[in-house]
């Protein structure tokens, strides 16, 4: 049964393989936010529900909350969320989510499409216009067979305070995805890894660790994940590793990252010229020859990328390698540009914005739809009896033209069959 809600105007190492290093604790702000969880209670795992939100670019989930003052979980969602003051300078846009409209119904099981979660730092984004990459990786999971949906921030206000019951939660939650992708966004918190506050800008810690204990969750099991630029610092943050906060700041690079600052495309290559013409800088990023990352762009020991960031991996997660590095000219550093593990792929630069530029960085960010559909293939073989790798590589043969790359038959008898075997 879909349910109808008409929103009303609103009144006046945690956990044991987190990967979150145990330093971290609680402040006053989370005070704040515990006082506001607090109201969920934490005696049952809730459901989750699936909410149609006029404009987002592709349906939220949300756990399956209500009030006598909040017929929809995305308007009780929205009030608890303002009232943590987590998002001082998004209080109209959360006003307005609170004031929507919304369909929703429980959370089916994934049925032939592969789900894939969209992990969104904004609330904002849940809005139309609200953040463009976005859209458009929904719309490239939409256009690769897969059932996109958004997962927004701090969702964990809807399940309550004990972290060991958000984490039960978010793993009843993570067991229905194939696929997790972490899109760019703000700032990550350094209370993540263990730092104070230096250069990051307007970090938001519970915000981080709703994400990080998601992500970290996701990547334990038959799930793929792509991470990509603010997601590649998190989640390599939230395996124990270290940012650094600027790259000007802590003696990195001497210019800006950000090629807005020089006037470039979305689509163009981060390529700085003096006044002669002369490069000065380029964002090559060398690869590791055996990575995938290597092999899903087509062998090539380098390529040329976009950039957007101030912030860095300065260590990288265990269990994440380092596959490609930025050097810069003049400090000679060079900066970690792509991490990965068996199911992860991390780029500190944004394909899903080269994607119509350039047929390698389409290939790149598609993986996690490919792979995503690997997964869900594998699961519904599984319900049948048919657990070998020789099973699976047979049904990927059968499946439309197109729908799988052979670095995605490689990956399967690599990195997937020696797991199936453990």
């Amino acid at each position: 049964m879909r349910i109808v809600s008409a929103a009303r105007p609103q009144g006046a190492k945690p956990v044991i393989d987190t990967g979150i290093p145990a330093r971290v604790r609680p402040d006053a702000f989370e005070g704040t936010v515990a006082a506001v969880r607090g109201a969920s209670g934490t005696s049952a795992t809730p459901a989750f529900a699936r909410l149609q939100v006029p404009g987002a670019p592709a349906d939220v989930l949300l756990p399956a909350v209500t009030s006598p003052y909040a017929t929809s979980p995305l308007q009780l969602y929205a009030s608890r969320v303002e009232r943590t003051n987590a998002f001082p300078e998004q209080r109209a846009a959360l006003r307005a989510l609170g004031r929507v409209r919304t369909e929703w119904a429980p959370l089916e099981p994934p049925g032939e499409r592969p789900r894939v979660a969209i992990l969104i730092s904004e609330p904002q984004a849940l809005l139309p216009g609200g953040y463009e990459p976005v859209a458009r990786l929904a719309d490239m999971l939409r256009e690769q067979g897969c059932d996109p949906v958004l997962i927004p921030p701090m969702s964990d206000v809807l399940i309550g305070t004990d972290r060991a019951h958000v984490q039960a939660t978010l793993t009843k939650l993570v067991e229905g995805l194939d696929g997790v992708v972490g899109p760019g966004g703000a700032d990550v918190h350094p209370r993540l890894y263990g730092d104070a506050v230096t250069h990051a800008i307007t970090p938001n810690f519970p915000r981080d660790r709703f994400e990080a204990e998601l992500a970290t969750l996701a990547m334990r099991g038959d799930r793929f994940l792509l991470g990509i630029c603010r997601s590649h610092q998190l989640w390599n943050a939230a395996l124990g590793g270290k940012l650094v906060q600027d790259v000007r700041a802590d003696g990195l690079s001497v210019i800006s990252q950000n090629q807005d600052d020089y006037g470039l495309e979305e689509h163009e290559p981060f390529v700085v010229r003096d006044a002669a013409g002369k490069v000065t800088f380029e964002n090559r990023v060398h690869l590791t020859p055996d990575s995938q990352f290597a092999a899903i762009v087509g062998g090539a020991e380098s390529v040329l990328t976009n950039s957007y960031h101030h912030q860095a991996v300065g260590r990288p997660g265990q269990g994440l390698t380092v596959t490609g590095v930025v050097t810069d000219p003049e400090t000679q550093v060079e900066t970690v540009e792509s991490t990965e593990a068996w199911n992860v792929l991390t780029t500190q630069f944004h394909p899903e914005l080269m994607m119509d530029a350039d047929p390698r960085f389409a290939a790149l960010t598609e993986t996690v739809a490919r792979r995503a559909h690997v997964f869900r293939l594998e699961k519904r073989l599984a319900a049948e009896g048919k657990s070998s790798c020789a099973d699976l590589l047979a049904a990927m043969r059968e499946a439309p033209e197109g729908r799988f790359l052979p670095t995605d038959f490689a990956w399967v008898e690599q990195a997937l069959a020696p797991r199936q075997n453990q």
